[in-house]
């Protein structure tokens, strides 16, 4: 199976997760620049889900990287990403296949910025009758700007959060 027929995308969860990755938000490429465009959310799961005492969200920022064409990329850094999609290197790009709309996808993980919670209009939500397993069944919904397209897999999120960790802190194992 090629990079261009792997799947590393999934339908979206009905709440926010780390991997999920919206069509349009505005991307802080330039100072007071009015750019929307696709990105990936990086926000930390159990940060997204941390709660006060009355129950209301405590987030206030939610974290992206944008959603790059593989084809702005030079030939050989393109070679790299499409022959490597689930490998931890190169540690500052994630190769996200094909997206919708959008072609031949990837992120790079020194590109993140940060937009404020209240742009999505975020609440908390009881997921108890789709998480009957779950302690907490209470998970994040936005209301506002939300239009996801995808999620990343499990074994993707997994390796984003490898990656991650890599390029941030050098630490590889």
């Amino acid at each position: 199976m090629t990079s261009q027929t792997m799947s590393f995308l999934a339908p979206p969860k009905p709440w926010l997760c780390q991997g999920d990755i919206f069509a349009s938000v505005p991307i802080l490429e330039f100072i007071e620049s009015n750019v929307y465009g696709p990105a990936m959310l990086v926000t930390f799961g159990c940060v997204i889900d941390k709660r006060n005492n009355a129950g209301k969200s405590r987030v206030s920022h939610l974290s992206f990287l944008p959603v790059r064409s593989v084809a702005s990329l030079q030939p050989d850094q393109q070679r790299l990403i499409r022959m490597s999609p689930s490998e931890l290197r190169p540690y500052a790009a994630l190769y996200l296949g094909q997206l919708g709309g959008l072609g031949e996808s990837y992120v790079n993980l020194v590109e993140p910025f940060s937009l404020p919670a209240s742009m999505f209009s975020v609440r908390m939500h009881d997921f108890s009758m789709m998480l009957p397993e779950e302690r907490d069944p209470m998970r994040l919904v936005s209301q506002a700007n939300g239009d996801r397209l995808h999620a990343l897999t499990d074994d993707h999120l997994d390796l984003f959060l490898n990656k991650w960790r890599a390029h941030w802190t050098g630490v590889t194992s």
